[in-house]
């Protein structure tokens, strides 16, 4: 026997083999011998090959990951299509937020179509110089945490992609202020609020009950919170008619989402702050998910100002429920993908028991969770975006494929693609009666008696009529 080693170029075969010591066992040895360094050989090849196309990782099928620069286009290339038959879409998000399975699941929707061509850059490359960066007809970029949006920045006004979200809108997604600025600019409707902006020297007064900001007044219950839209830590102050006290909301930690307090913290001496008339919502918060002016996903939750705990699945997943969308709700989530040019975009809605509707937050980009469905049709709402964006003439009907016809015979050729559908319950619509009524005695039967046939004659004019008689004087004699 023989020990083996390893080695990060080359992957050595190594064999044990019981032989006899005679012409034939060394032979046997030799062939043995030649066999492994002919493998080890084609081994070691194989790995040149790989190491050729440097920087190029695929684990979903036509996906590909580039971990090193400069980047080799045609090592990705499935099909090495020519540039018009296909659109290049390159991601830059967080190496975090790509491995998460809301977006694995949208990049492997978006990969079953053969005319996009999907690039993912690792976050390691980010600080890199954005003209090695790859090439590409639609950037998929979004901002969290750590984020290099400067660089992305740069990328774009280097090669000016389409892009599904707006980069320079998501700066302004940072400030809440900026938000409801813009939300008010695109008539989307929201609590009524107050800004204490203190960098522009603005006015706090705490009176009974109340606030009140450069004289303007307003009442408790009130929402309060930071114009950093990256600090989570809310505040709900309520008024000593309602039993006084405050409700921290702040990140889901386990299964808290928010926490009581009987003594309310002071409102603070520094900072900034929007001061937002509370909404009663019946317990219910309602998260919108859009792809798209056209597409929207809504789904209900407990809201966490009820007692702060989170109501989870089975697999642990926040409980959420599907939410029908009004038409002045779909709407409202038209002017926020509009207002803010955020194509892929979450925002949160309040509907009122006056069947009013207001946006208190919108997050940017933002994916549902579980729903399958979705991911079905926002990957659909995404690829006709990128196509009409880029490459128009790659947009095919997919609603309608009339069969080819036959020039010489005129007969219809049935070679024509088809389209399968699968049939999902969406929605069950009930017609319920209550049983609580006496039963109707009645009974039918078909008579020749000559004064039933006289009495149906005296009541009606015109044979065929059907006639009721409810009253015992219409019977006559």
């Amino acid at each position: 026997s023989s020990s083996s080693s390893s080695h990060s170029s080359s992957f050595p075969i190594n064999y044990c083999a019981m032989i006899n010591t005679d012409q034939d066992g060394f032979d046997m040895l030799e062939t043995l011998e030649t066999v492994a360094q002919s493998l080890n050989s084609n081994v070691n090849s194989m790995l040149q090959r790989t190491q050729s196309t440097a920087g190029v990782q695929s684990e979903i099928k036509g996906i590909h990951y580039v971990t090193e620069l400069p980047y080799d286009k045609e090592a990705c290339r499935v099909d090495k299509k020519k540039k018009k038959d296909y659109v290049t879409l390159l991601v830059v998000a967080m190496e975090k937020k790509v491995r998460a399975k809301p977006m694995q699941r949208m990049l492997t929707s978006l990969s079953k179509y053969p005319e996009l061509h999907i690039i993912v850059l690792a976050e390691s490359l980010f600080g890199t110089d954005v003209e090695q960066w790859p090439l590409c007809d639609c950037l998929i970029a979004f901002y969290s945490t750590n984020y290099n949006l400067d660089n992305v920045e740069k990328y774009y006004e280097l090669r000016k992609p389409f892009v599904l979200n707006s980069l320079g809108m998501q700066r302004q997604l940072f400030d809440r202020r900026d938000v409801y600025r813009i939300m008010e600019e695109n008539n989307i409707p929201t609590p009524r609020h107050i800004i204490l902006d203190r960098e522009r020297g603005d006015v706090l007064e705490e009176v009974e009950d109340g606030i009140k900001i450069n004289g303007e007044f307003l009442s408790k219950p009130f929402v309060m919170k930071p114009v950093n839209a990256e600090d989570h830590n809310i505040f709900i102050y309520f008024s000593t008619h309602d039993g006084g006290g405050a409700q921290h909301l702040f990140r889901k930690k386990k299964d808290n989402a928010s926490t009581f307090l009987p003594i309310p913290p002071e409102v603070p001496k520094d900072g900034s702050y929007i001061f937002e008339e509370f909404l009663a919502t019946g317990g219910t918060d309602i998260k919108v998910y859009t792809c798209g002016p056209n597409y929207a996903h809504a789904e209900g939750r407990k809201a966490p100002v009820v007692d702060g705990k989170v109501l989870r699945d089975r697999d642990g997943k926040e409980l959420r429920c599907p939410i029908l969308l009004s038409a002045v709700e779909k709407e409202i989530a038209k002017r926020v993908v509009h207002g803010f040019q955020q194509n892929v975009c979450g925002f949160d809605l309040l509907r009122t028991g006056d069947s009013m509707s207001y946006v208190c937050d919108v997050n940017g980009w933002s994916f549902v969770k579980k729903s399958p469905h979705y991911f079905e049709d926002s990957s659909k709402s995404i690829h006709r975006m990128v196509l009409l964006a880029c490459a128009k003439h790659l947009l095919r009907d997919t609603t309608k494929k009339p069969r080819q016809t036959n020039r010489r015979t005129g007969n219809r050729s049935h070679k024509a693609a088809t389209i399968n559908y699968t049939p999902e319950l969406r929605c069950v619509v009930g017609i319920l009666r209550h049983g609580d009524r006496t039963p109707k005695e009645k009974v039918k039967f078909t008579t020749s008696c000559k004064e039933l046939i006289d009495l149906y004659l005296d009541l009606t004019e015109k044979v065929g009529i059907e006639i009721k008689i409810k009253r015992r004087a219409r019977l006559g004699k």
